[in-house]
């Protein structure tokens, strides 16, 4: 394609925009709210499974043992523990080793007081806390360490792992149907605009065609114009998006202070240099698609 050409094109498809400026806006609003259901989803998709991450980098599950079992009897539990599918990590704890990990914690409150009482009598048990390969295998490993003999309590978190499980399907399987049914209306509204242009310059059209334009000639300024449209779609929920994410990922963390350690979001720029082509590339075909149908339908020779 030739620069001088491809000007032409250029000047032609944005003057069509700004001609059918009502059909133009329509769609690219449309565009604009496919692509924002398409950066919600990614959003929540990607911290959903850093949260999973996390929650299986913390353990995850913990394990109070028996105190009338024996040395070696606690060892044959590890034993078993360790051997359990999925676990990749079992550490033990002692009555000692739990006491300190609990006033390692309380000294950042200055419970000086509380430490001394707990040292004089300690009331912690013995426990192993297991970390898995997977959150998802956190049911299977929890049945089998219940059916378990010198195993006083397991304690998880698995309610709240198979509740982000279940919201990050959702979102998922919600998000594309979805942007499924708006790519389809931005589709149907863009053939509608590129109608318009056609019906509008048909008379241009069959001269162009007597005096021996090519097909392509006449068509890339409406392929040019369903681009832009789709381009301009995406770009404003890109920029309202990043302007947002950071005040919505505050209010979160407000709203959920006490699992701030496992609830870290992703920072805008992790994820937008991966967004913006994701979602330029969307509107872009979400145009060229619209103009390509609308082409096949209106601009038959």
């Amino acid at each position: 394609m030739k620069f001088r050409s491809f000007k032409y094109y250029m000047k032609e498809a944005v003057v069509s925009v700004a001609r059918n400026r009502l059909m133009s806006l329509s769609s690219v609003v449309t565009v604009a709210a496919c692509v924002f259901i398409l950066i919600f989803s990614v959003c929540i998709a990607v911290n959903l499974d850093s949260f999973l991450e996390k929650l299986e980098q913390a353990g995850g599950i913990s394990i109070t043992i028996d105190e009338g079992l024996t040395h070696d009897e606690v060892s044959a539990l590890y034993d078993k523990v360790t051997g359990l599918e999925h676990v990749v990590l079992a550490e033990y704890l002692s009555a000692d080793d739990a006491l300190a990990d609990f006033a390692s914690k309380l000294k950042e409150n200055e419970s000086s007081d509380m430490i001394e009482r707990l040292t004089k009598d300690n009331p912690l048990r013995r426990y192993i806390n297991v970390t898995l390969d997977s959150s998802r295998s956190a049911a299977e490993v929890i049945t089998a360490l219940e059916k378990m003999d010198g195993i006083v309590r397991v304690r998880h978190a698995q309610e709240f792992t198979s509740m982000l499980l279940s919201v990050n399907s959702v979102v998922r399987v919600v998000s594309i149907i979805i942007i499924l049914i708006l790519s389809l209306l931005s589709v149907i509204i863009i053939m509608n605009t590129i109608k318009l242009t056609v019906n509008n310059r048909r008379t241009e059209i069959t001269i162009m065609k007597y005096v021996g334009a090519t097909e392509w000639f006449i068509k890339w300024p409406f392929v040019i114009e369903g681009v832009i449209i789709g381009v301009l779609g995406a770009v404003i929920p890109i920029v309202v998006g990043w302007l947002l994410y950071g005040s919505a990922v505050e209010a979160v963390q407000k709203q959920v202070e006490m699992l701030s350690a496992v609830l870290v979001f992703k920072e805008g720029i992790e994820l937008f240099p991966v967004l913006i082509p994701l979602a330029l590339l969307l509107g872009a075909a979400i145009g060229t698609l619209g103009s390509i149908t609308s082409m096949r339908r209106y601009l038959s020779a």
